[in-house]
């Protein structure tokens, strides 16, 4: 099953907010990623709670407010990390502005593979 969208899922307000990408904007959001990906990891140790999600997800035939979810990855936003890597502050905002550009309010239901 091949990823067609993205979900941006951040704790805010004491909710999770959920944006939802598809088409060109999943391409930048894998961009994204490899490029933080691409840094060598930081020292063990580190410990914290995802703040955010980053989730890489397939649209099901059968409704379209399910989708299956193929690939997550947790952002601590408050220590600008992603998975063991360190990112800054402008490129976790370069990543909701995908969100916030491409994006639209997602609040269907996301099932593990």
């Amino acid at each position: 099953m091949a990823m067609t969208e993205a979900i941006l899922r951040e704790y805010a307000d004491d909710r999770w907010q959920e944006r939802i990408v598809s088409g060109e904007a999943v391409k930048e959001v894998e961009r994204w990623l490899e490029e933080v990906e691409a840094r060598p990891p930081l020292p063990p140790g580190a410990s914290g709670k995802p703040l955010a999600w980053l989730c890489f997800v397939a649209g099901t035939d059968a409704d379209p407010n399910r989708k299956k979810m193929l690939r997550s990855v947790g952002l601590l936003t408050d220590v600008l990390r992603v998975l063991d890597r360190s990112i800054t502050a402008e490129e976790l905002q370069r990543l909701r502005r995908i969100f916030e550009w491409y994006g639209q309010a997602f609040d269907g239901t996301l099932e593990d593979e």
